[in-house]
């Protein structure tokens, strides 16, 4: 049996954040979200991670689904947004990431790899397009 690599693992402990985050910017399709971590952190998320986090965010009422043909496009609602900024700039959840990935780290043998910089990058991005929303 395949251990997973640290990356998997913290991209599917964060992966509902990542989505809000990106809805939040624009709508998109699952594949669109996919593509979109995967550019920004250099590690794509499952189709089988993704795509029962769409459901259930759909099914909480955080997401709405706009479908044309077969195409689907994921937009955030109202409540979706209230739940977004009660998670507030990122910077609590960066550090939770953050600590993961040392963790992991820490146990496995493995050094901390590109990932721990991309994430950093990404969530003080957000963090600083919270900011200038507010």
């Amino acid at each position: 049996m395949d251990t997973p690599h640290h990356e998997d693992i913290i991209i599917k402990g964060h992966l509902r954040l990542l989505v809000l985050r990106l809805l939040e910017e624009k709508e998109m399709s699952g594949y669109d979200l996919m593509k979109s971590i995967g550019k920004r952190l250099g590690k794509k998320p499952s189709a089988g991670s993704m795509y029962p986090l769409l459901e259930e965010l759909k099914a909480s009422s955080l997401l709405s689904v706009k479908e044309s043909g077969k195409s689907k496009k994921y937009l955030l609602t109202k409540e979706g947004r209230s739940e977004l900024s009660k998670m507030g700039d990122g910077s609590a959840c960066f550090n939770q990431v953050l600590n993961s990935v040392r963790l992991y780290c820490l146990f496995s043998g493995e050094s901390e790899s590109e990932l721990s910089k991309k994430l950093s990058e990404f969530f003080e991005k957000e963090r600083k397009e919270a900011q200038k929303t507010r």
